[in-house]
């Protein structure tokens, strides 16, 4: 029996003609007969009695046909569910990365992921994309732990150490490998307060005063002038990757256990895209275990 077989019987039902049903299905009228035969052979049961004027369902037909009506509503929900997927999948995936973290787009299956027509990428402070995904403007979140939420599902999947910029005029004042107490607040640079990474720093030196003669919104900027003697900065191990080598050569590890901060994996419950976006994830570690993979850490 086939899903074109029931059409027949429901288009025979309905029109109570042979030749007015073949026409809907836009078939020859004895090749509607011939499947509606087929089917009947096939089941053991008679569904039309065809001597009757105008064609009537048999007692049994009548139950098959409420039967054949189910099975039609229930294909057509996997064409529509097929079609909402292919349609969803096609458009766009919506990536979010929190200010801070933007050293993670390396570690983006980027090009397993060009089925898409278009990816698109917003930074943003964590709050703003939180909103964002709760709306579902985003599919996922990569940001520190946010605030439990009934909403949201959130997955640690990497503790990402915290080094430290120590320029040569500075030197001689640090060990190769040192602990936070070794360090001045007052040496530092940081970055303005607006991102996990300042707030780590915070963390870290609980609250302590930075010189505040250098601020700067940009990490990158912080790094050149931390590089050029202006002061040490704290820099993330995967942005300390991105480094040039003469930069990366002035980077210190702080002794074990290291001092690192929790990155998350941010979806909302209810995303049809959760089995999708949830593949991602693992793509995305796969990549960092690539990397150095930090287990003696301590979460600040």
């Amino acid at each position: 029996m086939t899903i074109t077989q029931f059409n027949y019987v429901l288009a025979l039902d309905k029109f109570k003609n042979f030749t007015k049903a073949a026409k809907a299905c836009n078939v020859a009228q004895p090749t509607l007969s011939m499947q509606i035969n087929k089917l009947e052979k096939e089941l053991g049961v008679i569904i039309f009695n065809r001597e009757s004027k105008p064609l009537k369902k048999t007692k049994i037909g009548k139950k098959l046909i409420n039967q054949i009506k189910l099975v039609i509503t229930e294909t057509s929900k996997i064409k529509k569910t097929k079609e909402f997927y292919i349609d969803m999948f096609s458009k766009k995936l919506s990536i979010g990365i929190s200010l801070g973290f933007e050293s993670i787009v390396n570690y983006l299956p980027i090009k397993k992921l060009n089925n898409h027509n278009t990816i698109k990428i917003i930074e943003d402070k964590k709050n703003k994309l939180l909103n964002y995904l709760i709306k579902e403007d985003l599919d996922f979140l990569i940001t520190d732990k946010p605030k439990n939420s009934i909403d949201l599902i959130s997955i640690p999947f990497y503790y990402e150490p915290l080094m430290v910029l120590i320029p040569e005029k500075l030197k001689k004042n640090y060990n190769k490998k040192i602990t936070l107490n070794d360090i001045s607040p007052l040496d530092m640079i940081i970055q303005a307060k607006s991102n996990n990474l300042t707030k780590s720093i915070y963390n870290i030196f609980r609250n302590k005063k930075f010189k505040k003669n250098i601020i700067s919104s940009n990490l990158d900027t912080i790094i050149k002038l931390s590089d050029r003697g202006m002061g040490l900065s704290i820099i993330p191990y995967l942005k300390v990757q991105e480094l040039s080598d003469s930069i990366k050569k002035n980077i210190h590890h702080f002794k074990s256990p290291y001092p690192a901060r929790e990155i998350c994996f941010v979806y909302k419950k209810t995303n049809l895209k959760k089995d999708y976006i949830l593949e991602i994830l693992e793509i995305i570690k796969n990549e960092l275990k690539k990397e150095n993979f930090f287990s003696d850490v301590k979460i600040i």
